[in-house]
């Protein structure tokens, strides 16, 4: 049993369900349930009853829970306190980029970083993956972050130079989000391609003269009449729209604690899958670059 397995028992303790626990875990229902069951027979003991309704804690349940928190909190504490050990006296600039990411939780890890390494200061920007890809081939000391959209053949539409690595953190499902309470919400379990031409879609778009993510998708997706109900370039406006329930956006279903609250995912029945990682040069030396790196990929491993 290994700690991600853990971490998808105690999400199906948070939702109460094997079908929103497998959704969060980018898992089919059968491997969550699967998880749950090899789990039970290892410890001995029932920790959910299931019923049509979904799954509820047995009475000895709640017991195994509480290890299964101290266990994944323990494994967490060990993989942070490696990163802090790792200490020295860094200074110097760094420059970092990424997409533009309605989930981000890119505030709180710029904080979490400057904490721990106050003498680095990072110059980030949000850019379109293209542009990403253009500024890390002329520096080899940057960092970025880039969402490579995977056809079914498993090929990328992302094509990278031979000087950059790609260093993939998770693949995630294509959703269309919207508000819980939209009429649309209940309406639908799943969507197909050709559903999506019938709903309100809204596309957020902060690029000039570049595709929005939304669009790249519906295109990789082969959905030929895209009619989008609103177009906007201001955020705010875009959480509005999606909040409201006046539309939905085709997006890629986030981690369960970047997910709004009143914010659903509804799968979209397509192939098409979007990967998102750290891309740099494989001629950097710098160890600044190779410590963010490191502190990226060990804050993301702990909420997907």
């Amino acid at each position: 049993m290994d700690i991600e397995n853990l971490k998808i028992i105690l999400r199906v303790a948070e939702c109460l369900s094997i079908n929103k626990a497998s959704l969060l875990s980018y898992k089919t229902q059968s491997q969550v349930s699967r998880i749950v069951k090899n789990f039970e027979e290892l410890v001995n003991v029932q920790i959910f009853e299931r019923s049509t309704k979904g799954v509820k804690i047995a009475p000895k349940g709640e017991e195994i829970l509480e290890y299964c928190r101290k266990i994944t909190a323990l494994y967490d504490e060990m993989v942070w306190q490696n990163i802090n050990q790792q200490k020295t006296d860094y200074h110097g600039n760094l420059n970092f980029y990424t997409p533009i990411n309605i989930h981000s939780d890119m505030g709180k890890i710029l904080g979490s970083f400057s904490t721990h390494y106050p003498h680095i200061s990072i110059n980030y920007k949000t850019i379109h993956n293209d542009d990403i890809i253009e500024k890390l081939s002329k520096d080899d000391d940057a960092i970025g972050m880039i969402t490579p959209i995977y056809l079914p053949n498993k090929k990328t539409i992302v094509a990278l130079p031979s000087k950059l690595i790609y260093e993939e953190i998770s693949i995630v499902p294509i959703v269309a989000l919207c508000c819980a309470s939209a009429p649309f919400a209940a309406k639908y379990k799943s969507l197909s391609t050709k559903t999506l031409t019938t709903l309100p879609l809204i596309q957020y778009n902060p690029y000039e003269n570049k595709p929005s993510t939304t669009m790249t998708l519906l295109q990789a997706m082969q959905v030929k009449e895209i009619n989008f109900h609103y177009t906007t370039d201001d955020f705010r406006v875009f959480q509005q729209l999606l909040i409201g329930g006046y539309g939905v956006y085709i997006g890629v279903m986030p981690a369960a604690r970047l997910l709004s609250e009143n914010i659903i995912g509804i799968p979209i029945r397509s192939q098409i899958k979007v990967g998102f990682g750290i891309l740099m040069s494989q001629n950097s030396t710098s160890k600044m670059t190779h410590l963010f790196k490191d502190y990226l990929i060990a804050y993301y491993q702990k909420i997907y």
